[in-house]
């Protein structure tokens, strides 16, 4: 998936998901607005599982509350990008090296 591919998703995916924000937003939530949003099923798995790692409740609900991708506190914008930026460029279906490392295919 190509950069303005990854952005009109990010941008569609924003607007899907401010639309329907609710108090606790989840993995699934994220996952359902990315695959609406244009992603495939594997690459909307990848970054919603690895978003739900790395923000707790409350960074989630702020997510889900942005009516627009200039409306995600930037705080949480620099810890998804690379996530969204990994996920949405691959096939989002991580493969482990010999040296047990995680790494996205690129597709």
């Amino acid at each position: 998936m190509s950069r303005p591919k990854i952005a009109a998703v990010l941008v569609a995916a924003t607007l899907l998901f401010g639309a329907c924000a609710n108090k606790n937003a989840k993995a699934s939530d994220v996952e359902k607005v990315l695959k609406d949003a244009g992603a495939t099923t594997a690459q909307a798995k990848c970054a919603s599982t690895k978003i739900d790692d790395v923000l707790d409740q409350s960074a989630m609900n702020d997510l889900a509350g942005a009516d627009h991708v200039d409306d995600i506190p930037s705080k949480i914008s620099k810890k998804i990008d690379p996530i969204l930026t990994q996920c949405l460029m691959g096939s989002g279906e991580t493969t482990t090296s010999p040296s047990s490392t995680t790494s996205t295919t690129a597709g």
